[in-house]
C-alpha cells in the first residue's frame, strides 16, 4: 500500500518484531510468530489484527527512528482507535483498561462519532486522493493495490 509519498508494508511490523526479538525486555510483548508469519491463503484472525494494528506496534514503529515506517505507523494508530470505537463490549472495560474509545455510547453527540466521521474517514478521503493524484503511469489495478482491499 502507498500513502503520503510512503509504503505502508507489513515488512515493516516483522522487521520490528525481528529486532524486538534480539533483546531480553520487549517492546511488543504480545506478538508472536503467529501474527508475522502466514502460510499461503491464511487469513489473519480479528484478535490477532487488533494486536498487530496497535497503539504499541505505532509507538514502537515512530520510536525505531526510520523515517520509512512513520506512514505505517500512522495507518497501526488509526486502525487501532477505528477498532476501539468500534468495539464496545462492556459498560465498565473503559474503566479497567483506562480506554476512553471502549467506553459505551450514550449519546449521538459523543466526540468518537465526530473522530470517525472528521478524523477517521477524512483519512481514508485522503489516502484515496492521494492514490489517484500520484504521478506516474498506474493501471486502476496497481492503484487499488496502494488502499485498502
Amino acid at each position: 500500500m502507498w500513502n503520503n509519498g510512503k509504503f505502508l508494508l507489513f515488512r515493516h511490523i516483522a522487521d520490528l518484531f525481528y529486532s524486538d526479538q534480539e533483546f531480553a525486555l520487549h517492546t511488543l510483548p504480545k506478538l508472536t510468530l503467529d501474527h508475522i508469519v502466514f502460510i499461503p491463503y491464511s487469513k489473519m484472525k480479528v484478535k490477532l489484527a487488533t494486536q498487530v494494528f496497535s497503539k504499541s506496534v505505532m509507538i514502537a514503529l515512530q520510536e525505531s527512528g526510520k523515517e520509512e515506517v512513520l506512514e505505517t505507523a500512522r495507518f497501526c494508530g488509526m486502525i487501532n482507535d477505528f477498532f476501539d470505537c468500534t468495539n464496545v463490549r462492556s459498560l465498565t472495560e473503559h474503566i479497567r483498561k483506562r480506554n476512553p474509545l471502549i467506553k459505551p455510547y450514550t449519546s449521538a453527540d459523543d466526540e468518537r462519532l465526530s473522530w470517525l466521521l472528521n478524523v477517521f474517514l477524512e483519512y481514508l478521503n485522503s489516502w484515496r486522493n492521494n492514490i489517484a493524484t500520484r504521478p506516474g503511469e498506474f493501471s486502476a489495478d496497481e492503484r487499488g493495490k496502494m488502499f485498502l482491499s
